[in-house]
């Protein structure tokens, strides 16, 4: 309700299971938390080592830009890491923004699927199949751009509660560029249409053809 009256994320957390969010609109801020919310560290959290076994199964929540999250270490170790089973099920365009996290480390790798992905500069978006694995650096600015029907990957992040920042100037920018490239796909496949069915000028063939055929007669 409060997007549609304009309200724009700034931040957000945690991915896989929202509690708080802070949106703007103009000078208006919004803060919005769930009562039971657990706040952000204060720094990296030390490692607490356990064996960890999640099977599969486990039902998956609603997480941010409507992908689905299962959790696979319940217990973070210690705060220390958070790993997510990520799935997208009908695929296509993702409601995703451009924006960057607030973290140490954060490893993403395609177990089913495919996924469209751009990143800040690192050149035109790029694909990421199955069995790829990225290493994300922190704080770089990035968007998921569409996926197969279904999508699954796997993302390894630390800390385990992060923050997710909303860079509405850049996807600004995006938007108008791919707008831009829109528009000059379409003037393209407009251009080649027309040209496939222009029918070219005559340029003197028949007539020579109509010559010859009346010297034959004569």
């Amino acid at each position: 309700m409060l997007r549609a009256a304009g309200f724009r994320i700034d931040v957000i957390y945690p991915a896989d299971d929202p509690h708080t969010a802070l949106l703007t609109k103009d000078r208006e801020r919004v803060r919005l938390s769930k009562p039971d919310a657990t706040p952000l560290p204060d720094g990296l959290p030390s490692f607490e080592p356990e064996s960890v076994l999640t099977k599969a199964g486990a039902a998956a929540g609603q997480g941010r830009a409507g992908m689905l999250y299962r959790d696979l270490i319940p217990n973070r170790l210690g705060g220390r890491y958070i790993a997510s089973h990520i799935s997208i099920p009908g695929g296509g365009p993702v409601s995703d923004w451009v924006h960057y996290h607030r973290i140490a480390l954060q490893m993403i790798y395609v177990r089913r699927g495919w996924v469209r992905v751009v990143y800040q500069d690192q050149g035109e978006p790029f694909v990421m199949n199955e069995g790829d694995l990225v290493l994300q650096p922190p704080e770089l600015r990035h968007r998921v751009l569409e996926s197969s029907g279904p999508l699954e990957v796997v993302e390894i992040t630390a800390p385990a509660a992060h923050e997710t920042f909303a860079d509405h100037e850049t996807e600004d920018a995006v938007v108008r560029s791919t707008e831009r490239h829109a528009h000059a796909n379409l003037r393209r496949a407009l251009t080649d249409g027309r040209r496939e069915h222009t029918i070219e000028p005559d340029r003197g063939e028949h007539r020579g053809n109509r010559t010859k055929d009346r010297d034959e007669d004569e």
